[in-house]
């Protein structure tokens, strides 16, 4: 019984924990956060509305993330 746990339950937890804490911090800080910065750069073309394309929505995460890594890079040094 124990040994159950440890090999299917334990892992499974700490795959949602690890999905959650992506899923937030991905799709929803960063894409905050580099939505304005693609509007201004694209002239409001690019994304056309906010969480509607698969495509636009990476994209629009992964520069929030550099962002946010600049940010932070500013700060430190």
């Amino acid at each position: 019984m124990g040994e159950l746990i440890f090999e299917l339950v334990l892992p499974a937890i700490g795959r949602f924990i690890v999905f959650l804490l992506v899923e937030l911090l991905f799709q929803t800080i960063f894409y905050f956060t580099g939505y304005p910065i693609v509007k201004m750069l694209t002239l409001g073309v690019y994304p056309k509305v906010m969480g509607e394309s698969e495509g636009s929505d990476n994209v629009t995460s992964i520069i929030g993330l550099m962002v946010w890594v600049a940010v932070i890079v500013v700060f430190i040094a």
